[in-house]
């Protein structure tokens, strides 16, 4: 009997201390919209971060990419191949621009092949 009382008001302890304001902390002007917040954070994600050590190294889960084009037909590898700017087999993965997340191909020279854009799965 006694341990269901304890039990009880130790949960309302942990309701009320996470329900509280944190002091110092600001108003948010706009309302948070979570959909919007998750889905920029994962569409088109070609891998998983898992944290960022105290040394400010990422630690990450590359997830593998599966493409069809025409020309090349079907390639299958590890979005490892393409991270920090790389190209591989022809294709980049687009950091900025119109285009940012996505993978297109390149030419020799590095420059995106218009209208040549690969299906990924």
């Amino acid at each position: 009997m006694k341990t269901g009382i304890v039990r009880g008001l130790f949960y309302l302890f942990l309701l009320a201390l996470f329900t509280m304001p944190v002091s110092g902390q600001e108003a948010q002007k706009e309302k948070f919209d979570a959909s919007s917040f998750i889905l920029d954070h994962v569409s088109d994600s070609h891998e998983w971060h898992i944290l960022t050590t105290p040394a400010g190294k990422s630690v990450a889960i590359y997830l593998p990419v599966i493409l069809y084009s025409k020309e090349k037909g079907l390639d299958v590898f590890s979005s490892r191949k393409l991270a920090h700017g790389h190209v591989y087999k022809g294709y980049r993965l687009e950091e900025e621009g119109d285009l940012k997340g996505k993978i297109v191909n390149v030419d020799g020279t590095g420059e995106i092949t218009e209208g040549k854009r690969p299906l990924d799965f």
